[in-house]
């Protein structure tokens, strides 16, 4: 592929990040916030200078912070996905300390040799019966 049009394609995906009405978050292997965009300052309340470089731990309610370690730590060890290429209805938790439902689709790969996880997140108002 011609260096021009792999530079357009990089464009491409940042501006879909960037303009996404979901908040779209990508963590590194060690479950740092690598990327957080204007819909998820929207969402969790934390701006990209607060949440870049935090844990994903800032919009994990404390009741499920330990499921979560225990989920990234078997996946990162070769173990089953449960809820990788799901979509999913979870609890997260709000800079101001409340607490809302968020449906999530969860996705991981790798890039030179590193490990990133990265979620789609939309807000609900109400669970669907």
């Amino acid at each position: 592929m011609d260096q021009k049009y792999k530079w357009a394609e990089a464009d491409i995906y940042k501006r879909l990040i960037d303009t996404s009405p979901s908040a779209i978050v990508i963590v590194d292997e060690d479950d740092k916030l690598i990327s957080w965009n204007e819909s998820a300052v929207k969402i969790f309340g934390h701006s990209q200078n607060e949440a870049l470089g935090q844990s994903l731990h800032i919009i994990i309610p404390k009741i499920h912070r330990d499921a979560h370690d225990i989920g990234i730590n078997r996946v990162r060890n070769g173990g089953r996905k449960k809820l990788i290429g799901k979509l999913t209805i979870i609890e997260a938790l709000h800079k101001e300390g409340h607490h809302f439902d968020v449906q999530i689709a969860l996705s991981d790969w790798s890039f030179l040799g590193k490990k990133y996880y990265s979620a789609i997140i939309n807000q609900i108002f109400s669970r669907p019966e």
